[in-house]
């Protein structure tokens, strides 16, 4: 398996294709976002000490009505984002099979025409994994329970094996996932046929399996600490100017991270679909293997010798 291989040619498809990034920030989760508050004591909030106006949040006047609008909107949100998500899986998946294995090109209609037509199998394998990790998270946390329950000592031994655990299942539930998700795209096949070819090629090429699993996690992390150190850099000179301008700390980073939006979208598209070709070029190496070079390095052959006279 050639691992480095898979790497550069999923971000160089990803760079190539830049329209591809529209499937990218969907499928990949990147377009899903929150702001979380650690203190919600919203009434004790002063602000006005970081240089610029009071951000007292318990006098502005929220009416019950609002709050309800305010929560039906995020719901009718997060639905169209989980649509936009489970559009997206195969038409990136249909994009690069064509890219790959095709002739090299695609059409963005084509292949959101593909996610269309996978979107029933694409979403009824996501509710099987979700509730099948639901039941298996209740499960895990059920014996923690129970074991701290009966000692402290028997509590902290039982984490030792609820957490590796927990650990393996993360990795087996992404793979076969990511795998039966390719197999259903690119070989159009039932649900239950692409679970079986997905299983199949998870138990029988374990080491491959996490091997891309941990480099997909590892790049994952050093990009969000990369997007983390840069937001950081970002923010300070906004900051900055936002206080000498009498804005306040919270609406100076409310300011930047606006400003910053359409950029990290822009990012989110291009690693997104990057890193989700990782899992489609991964699949195609496990199904059709590229071809090992020859040899480069070895001595030429000598002529045949002439014949004795």
């Amino acid at each position: 398996m050639q691992f480095g291989k898979i790497i550069s040619e999923s971000f160089q498809i990803a760079w190539k294709h830049k329209l591809l990034w529209v499937f990218g920030l969907f499928a990949s989760g990147s377009a899903s976002f929150n702001f979380d508050v650690p203190n919600t004591d919203w009434g004790t909030q002063d602000w006005g000490g970081f240089g610029g106006s009071d951000f007292d949040f318990g006098e502005l006047p929220f009416a019950e009505e609002a709050l309800v609008t305010l929560l039906l909107t995020f719901l009718l949100l997060g639905l169209v984002l989980l649509v936009l998500h489970m559009l997206s899986i195969p038409a990136l998946i249909d994009a690069v099979n064509r890219i790959k294995r095709g002739d090299g090109t695609w059409t963005f209609g084509r292949s959101f025409s593909a996610g269309v037509d996978h979107f029933f199998r694409i979403f009824g394998l996501g509710l099987m994994a979700f509730f099948l990790s639901l039941v298996v998270v209740l499960v895990l946390i059920g014996i923690a329970v129970l074991a701290f329950v009966i000692h402290v000592a028997l509590g902290v031994l039982s984490l030792l094996l609820v957490v590796p655990a927990g650990m393996a299942y993360i990795w087996m539930v992404t793979n076969v996932v990511s795998l039966a998700q390719r197999a259903m795209v690119v070989r159009n096949v039932r649900l239950s046929d692409a679970l079986n070819e997905a299983w199949t090629l998870y138990r029988t090429r374990l080491l491959d399996n996490l091997l891309i699993f941990l480099i997909h996690v590892g790049i994952n992390i050093g990009l969000a600490i990369a997007a983390m150190i840069a937001l950081a850099i970002y923010l300070v000179p906004i900051m900055a100017l936002g206080l000498l301008g009498g804005l306040g700390l919270v609406a100076s980073i409310i300011i930047g991270l606006l400003i910053a939006l359409p950029i990290s979208l822009v990012i989110g598209g291009f690693t997104g679909t990057a890193m989700f070709n990782l899992y489609t070029l991964f699949y195609f190496e496990l199904v059709e293997p590229s071809p090992v070079a020859a040899p480069t390095d070895l001595p030429p052959v000598p002529p045949e010798a002439p014949p004795a006279l």
